[in-house]
């Protein structure tokens, strides 16, 4: 080859290396695809182990959902959720804005209706001398909400021997950790809770024409309150109380 050949080919080759003013020219006109297919093509470790890496975050992130799923699932065979529809009021009786009679125990009070759609509070503790209420704290405390024509409530559920938490319920969701020790039976007119001892966990009853009746039992440190028949009293739990 001659030393004009020689010349010649450098020069092309300088057009085509990265540093040359000629590439980089050539480099402006260049779209988007085209310059990751350029900096693969001069990049080849660096994409390598770039796409490694992309593909070990989505495997992870697979693996993550998956066990969340079946977490959730587990959760949701050993601790079933059931959709109850709450008590049924008379529509006639809710477009009449009338009152709700709760009986509850020994305590009755009348309830407005536009008070239970805001969703209304009741302490056993708080009916009780039992003992006196720390900082608030309320284990006892538990909520009755009426949506359209149905009322619902929200509680948790313990066994009275044991203390061990049972379930809960929360409007229409109704949870029972265990069926061995806790069992339910819910209509449109009244929804019931029993331990493994068939006691009354919780009930709530609509008796016509305008009583709420709720009974059960409801622990806190110290007290068991009941609220039965026409009674409401607690037991310290010092003591039997079963």
């Amino acid at each position: 080859m001659s030393d004009q050949e020689r010349a010649e080919a450098n020069s092309e080759d300088k057009g085509r290396l990265p540093g040359s003013q000629k590439y980089w020219r050539k480099k402006r006109h260049l779209n988007i695809f085209q310059r990751i297919k350029r900096w693969i093509k001069y990049n080849p470790l660096k994409t390598i182990a770039f796409f490694s890496v992309a593909l070990i975050l989505y495997i992870t992130f697979l693996f993550y959902r998956y066990n969340v799923y079946t977490l959730n699932t587990n959760e949701e065979v050993v601790n079933p959720k059931y959709k109850i529809s709450g008590l049924l009021i008379p529509k006639a009786f809710v477009e009449n804005k009338q009152q709700l009679q709760l009986h509850f125990g020994a305590y009755k009070t009348a309830l407005p209706l536009d008070q239970l759609k805001r969703g209304t509070s009741i302490s056993p503790m708080a009916l009780s001398t039992c003992e006196t209420m720390k900082r608030r704290r309320d284990p006892t405390r538990f909520f009755i909400f009426l949506e359209g024509n149905r009322l619902f409530a929200s509680t948790g559920f313990q066994d009275l021997v044991s203390e061990e938490v049972l379930g809960n319920v929360n409007k229409q969701h109704l949870k029972i950790f265990s069926e061995e020790h806790a069992t339910y039976h819910a209509e449109d007119h009244f929804i019931e809770v029993l331990d493994a001892q068939e006691n009354v966990v919780f009930s709530m009853q609509f008796l016509q024409p305008d009583i709420i009746n709720i009974q059960g039992y409801f622990i806190s440190a110290s007290c068991v309150y009941i609220a039965a028949g026409d009674s409401l009293y607690a037991h310290s739990k010092t003591g039997g109380y079963v």
